[in-house]
This record gives structure tokens, C-alpha cells and sequence, in this order.
């Protein structure tokens, strides 16, 4: 590809060399990623339009051994077999062994382990140690689908129908439709949902009851780009709103929301999508201008809170009217601290071997642990002292349906992002409700103190900092971006720090 042109005449332009390696990319905002490779066209140095550099170095066998990131930092891999058997970086060191045919048996970060069992080629357990010593077993059917999962002393039972298409779990029962196969009901007797499709198989309706009491219902409506054009949704205590959302008409950023027949939000963006106007009537914002550097890096909201960041892409501090907050991020893109303005107390963060969070430290002193199935399904939370806090189920979505806390069920509906709207207990009264703006700012809680740690788009929400994680980044509402550079780099669009290209 030499070029991609965009609707409005914006262009992506690549050089290449005579290997075929792309060597430059200039970017619609006319700045430049360089990339040199090396005699086995691997790459080797990565600049950043600020011409800030990552090194990368190899073995013989061209296995990646060296990342110098550009604050000087290394982080270094040792092979055994061409497998990574150490990865060091100025953090620590983690170790892997593993079993033949080149599965992971275990991983090993200081006293944090992670212990993989197998049947054959299927995982089958998981052994947590460390801070919080919890093990996840599960059992697959014959079609190697699975269909047991074990976690924090309960074992729920997983279904699917003759086309292998997901029926129950967690004792819901899952209806699929009977020619596409998408869910079209979701029930367990107390929490009842019923859903909806156009012919693209976009969802066009949920409504969510919890013992028969209304919790919260959505209708959208789409453009032929597959863009929600309307939204119109039913809050529990049956009050409608109608919102409508318009488009760049040459780009896929959003422009203008309206609510009730009112613009709230608007925005204007420059050629790299980069918000250059932003109104916000409920957050009460008007016009401002943000600012940015040659890395599309937010340096001014213009609001007045100003943004700085590390050689290597990571936020670093934000300064308000309140005072300066710093953050510390690790080579891995682990977020490590937040240091709020004085007298607030640090957030400290600690890791399991694999990268996930699994504990929150509050002054140095924790407050709670997490139990993961993977990079982004968080299972179960813990108090300091490793007794049960909360027990999730999901079933459809990467939002948990429903909890257990002290004792009692609550039931968790969400928004077509999956952003919790209400939490309503086993009777249908809603403990909590939730109203957000369209890049995830918190407008309403009506009860802050009861909390659960998801958040917009199903991130993991941290109330003390106001950032989202999702799996390998964290994501900050307030100004709709990703505190750190793309992991995967321009392989998703020109702008590595904008939030799903909007």
C-alpha cells in the first residue's frame, strides 16, 4: 500500500525500501514514523515524529532480545529453544518454563507464580500464588467446548445447543434466535432480557427487567456505515431520553450529540483526529480548545489542566487548578502509581506475573485484590485479609450480569457499550444508577459508595483515579484518550493515543 487517501482528501503515505519493509509513514497531521531494518528485515529502530527512538536487537535466530526503549530503558529476553525462557526489565524479572509442545507450565514474577494445567492441548486449570493464592478449574464437553468453570468454591455448568451456540451459564438460560443463532433472550427467573436485530445483525433493542421491575431499556437506530445515528432509552423510573448523534462526514469521528432535542456535546477534530473543539453542557464546557505536540500526545485540554509525558509515551503528570497529579508507569505499560494532589494518599498498584492488576494499595496499604481468567475477565474481588468481597457472572457481553456480595444477588444492566447503568438487588429495587457522557465521563452516580470496579465499556474503573483499564492501557475519559501509546503501534490507525479512532 503506497497510499490511503480518506474521504476529505487526508492522506497516510508509506515509503518503502527494496526489501518491501515500510521505512516511513507520514500521517494525515504531515508528521513522520521512521523505521530502519536490519540484513534479516527485522526492524531495528522505530522514531517518533518527536524523533524519540525505540532500539530493537536479535539473536541469530532472529528472536526479538532487546526492546531499548527511549528513556533508556531495556527490556531483554533469554531464550531456551527459541521459547522466552527470562524476560528482564528495570522492574524485575519474570520467568517462564514450559511443557512440550511449547505450552506455558508456569510464569514467575518475585512471589507472584501462575500455574497452567493441561489435557493434552486444553487448559484445564489455572493456580494463582502470591498475594492472593485462588485456583480456576474447567471441563470441557466432546466437542471441546467448555463446559464447567470453577472459580472462588462454585462450579457453574456451561450449555450450548446442536450448533455449539451458547445456551446457559451461571443457571441463566440463553435463547438463541432460531435462523441467525444471535441471543434473543437472556433469563434466570429473576433477571429477564429480551433483544433484538436488524438485518446486519446489529442490535436495535434490549429491554432488562429484575423481578419484573424495569431497569433499564435502549432502542438504537444505525446509518448505513453501521454508525448509531439514534438511542433512545428508558431509565427505570420510566423517564425517556431520545439522544442523536452526528458524524464527521468524511471520517468516522462523532461531532455533535443531542439530548431531548438540545445539543450536549459537540466536537471538532484536526486532520489527524485529535479533538482541536470541545463543548460539554453538562460538564460544563464551553468551546475549548485542546493542544497537542508532534506525537498527538495532549498537552493542554484547554480547560486548564495541562498534560506531561515520559520519553516512552507514557503519561507522567497532570496539572489543574487543584494541583499536580504524577503517574509512574513501568516498561510493560503497567500502570504503577497515581499520586494525587496533596493531602490525597498514593494509589499503588500491584501485578501477577501476566501483567493483570491484582492488588490496589491505598497509602500503602491494601484495599483490595483481583482474581483473573484472563487479560480483561475479572472473576472475583477480595478485601486486604483474602476474604470474598464480590463473585461476578457473565454471560453475554464482557460486563458481569450479576454478583454476589455479602450474602446477596444484584443484577448489573448495562448500555450497548456495556457500561453498568443500574444495579438493582434481587427484589428489582435499584441500588445504584449511572449516567455517563458519550466518551465515558460519570454525569450522575446515585450511590457512590456502593461500588463495583467496571466501568465505561466494561473497563476496569478505579473511583480514586477516574482511569479505565483495559487490558493493556488505561483509558481517560476526561479527555477521551489512552494515557499511553498504542502496544501495537500504527497497525490500528494514524493516531496512536485516540480512543477507538474517536
Amino acid at each position: 500500500v503506497d497510499t490511503v487517501t480518506y474521504p476529505d482528501f487526508s492522506v497516510v503515505d508509506n515509503d518503502y525500501d527494496n526489501n518491501g519493509n515500510v521505512t516511513n509513514v507520514n500521517i494525515p497531521s504531515l508528521q513522520d514514523y521512521g523505521f530502519t531494518f536490519n540484513g534479516t528485515n527485522n526492524v531495528s529502530t522505530e522514531s517518533a515524529p518527536s524523533l524519540e527512538q525505540t532500539q530493537y536487537l536479535y539473536d541469530d535466530d532472529k528472536n526479538l532480545t532487546d526492546i531499548v526503549l527511549p528513556s533508556s530503558a531495556v527490556i531483554h529476553h533469554d531464550y531456551v529453544n527459541n521459547l522466552i525462557g527470562q524476560t528482564t526489565t528495570p522492574e524485575g524479572i519474570i520467568n517462564y518454563t514450559y511443557l512440550c509442545g511449547g505450552k506455558v507450565d508456569t510464569v514467575t514474577e518475585g512471589s507472584e507464580t501462575i500455574d497452567y494445567d493441561y489435557d493434552g492441548d486444553l487448559l484445564t486449570g489455572i493456580h494463582y500464588g502470591g498475594l492472593l493464592g485462588e485456583a480456576i478449574t474447567q471441563g470441557y464437553n466432546t466437542d471441546f467446548l467448555i463446559n464447567s468453570l470453577n472459580y472462588v468454591g462454585q462450579t457453574t455448568a456451561i450449555s450450548y445447543d446442536n450448533d455449539n451456540i451458547l445456551t446457559g451459564i451461571h443457571g441463566y438460560t440463553i435463547t438463541p434466535h432460531a435462523q441467525h443463532g444471535l441471543p434473543e433472550a437472556l433469563n434466570n427467573g429473576t433477571f429477564a432480557q429480551s433483544r433484538l436485530y436488524n438485518g446486519h445483525g446489529e442490535t436495535t433493542s434490549v429491554n432488562t427487567q429484575v423481578a419484573n421491575q424495569d431497569s433499564y431499556d435502549y432502542a438504537l437506530t444505525y446509518n448505513d456505515l453501521g454508525q448509531i445515528i439514534n438511542k433512545q432509552e428508558t431509565l427505570h423510573d420510566g423517564t425517556i431520553n431520545n439522544y442523536v448523534y452526528t458524524y464527521h462526514p468524511d471520517r468516522r469521528w462523532l461531532t455533535t450529540v443531542s439530548k431531548n432535542g438540545s445539543v450536549v456535546e459537540s466536537y471538532g477534530y484536526d486532520a489527524n483526529g485529535n479533538r482541536t473543539l470541545h463543548t460539554n453542557t453538562a460538564k460544563g464546557i464551553t468551546a475549548v480548545i485542546p493542544s497537542y505536540n508532534l506525537d498527538d500526545q495532549l498537552v493542554s485540554d484547554g480547560n486548564g489542566a495541562s498534560y506531561t509525558y515520559t520519553a516512552d509515551g507514557y503519561l507522567s503528570s497532570k496539572t489543574t487548578s487543584a494541583g499536580i497529579t504524577t503517574y509512574q508507569y513501568s516498561s510493560l505499560g503497567r500502570l504503577l502509581s497515581v499520586q494525587p494532589p496533596a493531602p490525597a494518599a498514593v494509589i499503588t498498584y500491584q501485578h501477577n506475573a501476566m501483567g493483570n492488576r491484582v492488588a490496589k494499595l491505598v497509602g500503602g496499604v491494601i484495599t483490595e485484590k483481583y482474581l483473573w481468567l484472563d487479560k480483561t475477565t475479572l472473576l472475583a474481588v477480595y478485601n486486604a485479609d483474602n476474604t470474598l468481597k464480590q463473585r461476578f457472572a457473565y454471560t453475554l457481553g464482557n460486563t458481569p450480569t450479576s454478583f454476589e456480595q455479602g450474602g446477596n444477588k444484584y443484577y448489573i444492566t448495562t448500555d450497548h457499550l456495556g457500561s453498568p447503568r443500574t444495579i438493582s438487588d434481587s427484589s428489582g429495587a435499584i441500588i445504584k444508577a449511572i449516567e455517563y457522557d458519550s466518551f465515558g465521563n460519570v454525569l450522575n452516580d446515585s450511590n457512590p459508595s456502593f461500588s463495583i470496579p467496571f466501568g465505561f465499556a466494561s473497563g476496569l474503573y478505579d473511583q480514586d483515579t477516574g482511569l479505565i483499564r483495559f487490558g493493556y492501557r488505561d483509558y481517560d475519559s476526561e479527555t477521551g484518550r489512552w494515557t499511553a501509546r498504542d502496544p501495537i503501534g500504527l497497525d490500528d490507525g494514524p493516531n496512536i493515543y485516540q480512543y477507538v479512532q474517536n
